[in-house]
């Protein structure tokens, strides 16, 4: 518990302590199990099913690459590359450069939202939490 309020996501200002404990109570008690790697990644699948569960990053590599793979055509006959196409050649590239694919996507879409006006931050601590965090 004490990890969470030092990282920050403790509770907003307009929750109650018990609130949010209650929210978090399954993290909290989950905790000791974080450290077994097969059992750690079953019980987080289920209490965080939004997630989605996958066995091991080779899984993702492999599909990753097969759906790069699977927008060849796209290019070939000069259709429209979506967002996601975009993010399954940068992840696949990741896997197989031994890079920190994620962040390199979280960073990089940030900074394009950032050019493009879709997000326009309004401080210096909103834009480098916007480049290394998730929205």
């Amino acid at each position: 518990m004490l990890s969470e309020i030092i990282a920050g996501r403790g509770p907003d200002d307009d929750e109650e302590w018990g609130e949010w404990f209650g929210e978090n109570v399954g993290m909290f008690a989950t905790y000791p199990l974080q450290s077994i790697p097969l059992l750690r990644d079953a019980v987080n699948a289920v209490i965080k099913p939004q997630f989605g569960y996958e066995l091991a990053p080779a899984a993702d590599a492999i599909d990753q690459t097969v759906r790069t793979l699977g927008n060849i055509p796209k290019l070939w006959n000069e259709e429209e590359i979506e967002r996601k196409d975009v993010k399954a050649a940068v992840m696949a590239a990741s896997y197989w450069g031994a890079l920190p694919g994620r962040q390199l996507w979280i960073t990089g879409e940030y900074l394009h939202d950032v050019a493009t006006g879709e997000e326009q931050p309004e401080s210096a601590l909103e834009f480098a939490e916007g480049a290394a965090f998730t929205r």
